[in-house]
């Protein structure tokens, strides 16, 4: 491990759920992936921290979710592989690109891609040293609109951990006009959510200052 990998730990604890992946398996995403990943995967393993707020996932269970959303979106597929790599317990899906280590986040609630900026020169290993130590359970975590108090923790009390494959979502949808309250989250399926979300909106591709123009609009 490294300082920004140890200073993700010092926020999220240790992990759960862990299911540690065979060599074999590491070595074929040898030249895919960053070390400094395939590190946390030999001794994390695929697995949640602080409840399933935060998650390690195996890129090949949410392979299928790239195909659907990037296509839905216009992005190209064509020699190009990416991978999610992480996934938030709302459903925010963090992808990883090949070769160039650009980023993107599938905001699955609000039906949106964001793509973060590119930097070819950027060491791929500073990069994902990077992504871990940008996370933390309050960026992760989301706010009742009405109270502005933080309702991951609120949500496990209130309708229990997440296992493997659930994420906390809000019923009725927030593009259908649904408010972010902690009484209209649901304990769902990702994929029974995944399949909902698609069915109301096309995903959309926003950037960083789109977000930020959204913020201040």
């Amino acid at each position: 491990m490294n300082k920004y990998i140890d200073s993700f730990l010092d926020e999220f604890s240790q992990p759960v759920y862990i299911k540690i992946p065979d060599n074999n398996y590491i070595e074929a995403y040898s030249n895919k992936l960053p070390n400094n990943l395939l590190d946390m995967w030999k001794k994390f393993g695929f697995c949640s921290f602080l409840n399933g707020l935060f998650s390690i996932t195996d890129p090949e269970e949410y392979q299928n979710v790239i195909t659907d959303w990037f296509n839905a979106a216009g992005i190209s597929l064509i020699n190009k592989n990416f991978h999610i790599i992480a996934m938030s317990g709302f459903g925010d899906l963090f992808v990883w690109e090949e070769i160039e280590g650009r980023s993107y986040e599938i905001n699955l609630m609000n039906g949106w891609i964001i793509a973060n900026d590119s930097n070819k020169e950027a060491d791929l290993e500073k990069q994902i040293n990077l992504f871990f130590a940008s996370k933390s359970p309050y960026s992760l975590d989301i706010e009742d609109q009405d109270t502005n108090e933080e309702i991951f923790d609120i949500a496990v009390d209130k309708l229990g951990q997440l296992e493997h494959g659930e994420i906390f979502g809000f019923m009725p949808a927030l593009i259908t006009g649904g408010e972010m309250k902690i009484e209209n989250l649901q304990k769902i399926n990702f994929y029974i959510y995944l399949d909902y979300i698609l069915q109301l909106t096309t995903p959309r591709v926003v950037t960083l200052d789109d977000l930020k123009n959204m913020t201040f609009s």
